[in-house]
């Protein structure tokens, strides 16, 4: 049986960098993971800092159990005699409990109890930043089995840190701008507001069902591709870099609005209809019956006359006489230009 390498200690902090480089799992887990199985660490708790302070909602833990944590949030947090010196976290990027807390007033705190009763003796901290404020910390802790932490451990984790920091900012940017993505996205369908996302060198990233009908709008005589669409309406915006509204020239009832997201350098582009647009649609719909807008609705779905005429309980013949009023009240010749005009304004909205 062959036995594994023993690796150096500079050996173990480069394979370290190289998995939270590469995380095959979410990017705190993986720290946790690595410093566990590289450097032995048993015990650890990685919580990120948002603006407006620790997030006790969904720190990620390692060997500690969710009812120490959950004592810790609920009782000890605010006790936390570490709070004290909390103006140095953004300075130090590493702080041990018994380098700076006194050792006897220590001892006499609630919290070092609260330790103890866990089995825990000692506490280091890896304070993460982005250069402007706090953004995580890392807690490792030391069962009283084990020895305290040592200078080698506070040089490991110093040398570490810049890495982590660096990493971390990025997985927390990736994962703010997915969420902002997916956000922006859920609002545009919900408002039916075509949306094109692109990043600076305007290739698309995401369009939605709506910029393209909007797209095919555009030009009767050609059929435009979101790109040329894209490029046709970057015509008219003066600069990027700048939040833009405006009126299509070839579309007077539709407005975009340019919105550049900071963090992942890309750029949002609505398509909004505007008022009169918007008044149009009112109008179309007022124009029908209920009975009518009921068959157009099943219309929509794909019914045939005589799964429309079944569903609701008439004749095929009176479902013809309703399309035929539909027709002439909507201006369109026929089932296709209907459903057309339904789709390009309605779909998959029910009407009633």
């Amino acid at each position: 049986m062959l036995s594994r390498k023993v690796l150096s200690e500079n050996e173990k902090r480069f394979q370290f960098i190289e998995e939270i480089m590469n995380p095959q799992k979410d990017f705190r887990e993986q720290v946790l993971t690595s410093f566990n199985q590289l450097f032995g660490y048993q015990k650890s708790v990685f919580w990120r800092i948002t603006e407006t302070g620790i997030n006790s909602t969904n720190p990620i833990l390692f060997n500690i159990g969710n009812e120490e944590m959950k004592e810790y949030t609920e009782r000890y947090r605010l006790r936390d005699p570490i709070l004290k010196y909390q103006d140095s976290f953004i300075k130090n990027n590493v702080i041990c409990y018994s380098d700076i807390l006194p050792d006897k007033e220590y001892k006499q705190t609630e919290y070092y109890h609260f330790l103890r009763k866990n089995k825990n003796k000692d506490i280091i901290l890896i304070c993460l930043n982005d250069g402007q404020r706090l953004t995580g910390i890392i807690s490792f802790l030391r069962s009283i089995e084990e020895e305290q932490f040592t200078t080698l451990d506070k040089t490991r984790m110093l040398f570490l840190s810049k890495y982590i920091s660096k990493l971390f900012a990025t997985s927390n940017r990736l994962e703010e701008s997915e969420l902002h993505f997916h956000a922006i996205k859920e609002y545009a369908n919900l408002l039916r507001l075509g949306i094109i996302i692109m990043d600076d060198f305007n290739h698309i990233c995401y369009y939605n069902k709506q910029a393209e009908d909007i797209c095919n709008d555009y030009n009767s005589s050609h059929k435009y591709t979101i790109q040329e669409f894209v490029q046709h309406t970057l015509d008219y915006v003066p600069d990027l870099t700048d939040n833009f509204t405006a009126e299509l020239p070839k579309l007077p009832n539709i407005f975009i609005k340019i919105y550049r997201m900071e963090r992942s350098k890309q750029f949002v582009i609505f398509l909004i209809p505007s008022e009169q647009s918007l008044e149009k649609k009112s109008k179309m719909l007022g124009l029908l019956t209920l009975r009518e807008v009921e068959i157009s609705d099943l219309l929509m779905k794909g019914y045939t006359n005589y799964k429309i005429a079944e569903t609701l309980f008439i004749s095929t013949n009176t479902v013809k006489r309703h399309l035929q009023n539909i027709y002439t009240k909507l201006g369109v010749r026929n089932r296709t230009e209907l459903c057309y005009q339904l789709k390009s304004n309605f779909e998959n909205k029910k009407f009633y």
